[in-house]
């Protein structure tokens, strides 16, 4: 990390810790895209807050939605609806976000804010989510940047699943059943494709596109409040010369043995126990390792306490992102290359590199659907992440390393395109990535000149883990 002079006792510091809540301006800026289904939990947890000796102005910016957001927000008075006009994506709708509103508050002669905060529009924000957000912006001015702890929306249990060939099987050949989950009312025909189910370890795409089991899996099964849920599985040995036998255990209880014959389906109902629920980490502040491969801090990690201490860390997740609103300024908001991923950790970088501290806060608590509005594992969520990722690179990584990632996504092209029948737009992620990279190519070449010119190549490694 490059050093950082900490001024938390100089006088100007002293001064800003003695600023009272309600003199600290604050505007929380929450990005919409057809999210309906998010906003009433979302605003209502913020109704929730404690505000009353705050000075919190709550912006709804709108990349033109198609569903009701706009008469969902309408129910909230005090909440601003700010329609952007357009789809800009997440960070150049933010950026837009907050230069309409400069605007207004220019024309309303209202004082511009201490600080931005910039939310998802899928989380539900905790009581003390706001005031531990703040609390290390005010106490120290060489923290530019805080960050939340993030949990899954859901509530999960861990199931372990096994296989094993039935007794007296003639060969040896290992089972893999196609396996399929329905959860209620909501079918999910391709385990973990659709919906909150998240795996674990032991469950993979086969050639034939279905989901299918190693002879030791384990996944997170959501739990609603904690009630009672009961899972349906439907296990097939339709491609398997042996049957098998699946043993679902939760919590070291064996809730099932089910015997699944040779090329036969199978469907089984499982009552999960009560009080097998447990929180999950979404994110704990981010990472930025060697070879700028960045990601959540405890992704799918029980919560037992391991992150409970404010801390530096590489960088913060944009679900809930805390940051000075002059420094924001200075570094000219999100960067234009993203539409959307892989913003937050770049302006992170930008701000350490401009000699400010990200910080995670631990008691910033907020649970977040995850890729709610983007659906992890979609045709868009692939291209978009693709993209993205070349971009970053492109203005952050070494010749060798950028150069070898455009090499590596043309093959994973290639491999689309020869392995597909369907048409190029629904079917290839990293093809379209790769051709909208292309057509970046000015600001790909800007970008690798600023990487010799602003001396990336010896200053970006001392901030990577």
């Amino acid at each position: 990390m490059l050093p950082v002079r900490d001024i938390a006792q100089s006088p100007s510091s002293q001064q800003s810790q003695k600023m009272t809540a309600a003199a600290i301006i604050i505007e929380i800026f929450i990005l919409n895209y057809n999210g309906s289904s998010f906003l009433v939990e979302c605003l209502n947890s913020l109704q929730e807050l404690d505000l009353s000796e705050m000075n919190v102005c709550i912006v709804v910016a709108d990349n033109a939605s198609t569903d009701s957001s706009a008469g969902i927000v309408a129910e909230y008075p005090g909440v601003i609806w700010l329609p952007l006009g357009r789809n800009w994506g997440f960070a150049q709708g933010n950026n837009v976000a907050v230069a309409k509103r400069t605007l207004q508050r220019k024309l309303q002669g209202v004082a511009d804010p201490d600080y931005l905060i910039f939310l998802n529009n899928d989380v539900e924000v905790d009581a003390g989510w706001l005031k531990a957000l703040l609390a290390p912006l005010i106490e120290s001015e060489s923290i530019g940047l805080v960050g939340a702890k993030a949990v899954f929306y859901d509530s999960f249990v861990r199931m372990q699943i096994s296989t094993k060939p039935l007794p007296g099987s003639l060969s040896s050949e290992p089972l893999y059943p196609h396996i399929g989950l329905a959860i209620g009312d909501s079918s999910y025909p391709a385990i973990l494709k659709k919906g909150r189910i998240k795996c674990v370890e032991g469950i993979s795409l086969d050639q034939a596109g279905g989901w299918c089991l190693d002879s030791e899996a384990s996944c997170l099964i959501p739990v609603y409040h904690d009630s009672q849920t009961e899972v349906t599985f439907i296990l097939s040995a339709e491609h398997s010369e042996v049957g098998a036998l699946v043993s679902f255990e939760v919590a070291g209880e064996v809730l099932m043995n089910v015997k699944v014959e040779a090329r036969k389906q199978s469907e089984v109902s499982l009552q999960i126990p009560k009080g097998a629920a447990r929180t999950f980490i979404q994110n704990a502040g981010s990472f930025v390792r060697r070879g700028l491969i960045a990601g959540d801090r405890g992704f799918m990690e029980e919560d037992c306490g391991q992150f409970e201490k404010v801390e530096d860390v590489a960088a913060i997740c944009g679900a809930s992102l805390a940051i000075r609103a002059g420094l924001f300024k200075r570094l000219g908001g999100f960067s234009k290359d993203y539409f959307a991923y892989y913003e937050d950790i770049d302006l992170s970088l930008r701000a350490r590199l401009a000699g400010y501290r990200c910080v995670y806060a631990p008691s910033a608590i907020l649970k977040h659907v995850h890729a709610g509005s983007g659906v992890e594992g979609s045709f868009y969520f692939n291209q978009t992440v693709a993209q993205s990722r070349t971009m970053f690179l492109s203005r952050y990584a070494s010749s060798a390393h950028f150069w070898g990632r455009c090499f590596k996504e043309l093959l994973l092209s290639l491999q689309e395109l020869l392995s597909s029948k369907k048409e190029l737009a629904k079917s290839c992620p990293h093809s379209c990535a790769l051709l909208n990279s292309m057509g970046k190519s000015p600001q790909i070449l800007k970008n690798r000149l600023l990487y010799w010119a602003k001396f990336y190549f010896w200053r970006i490694p001392k901030l990577l883990e």
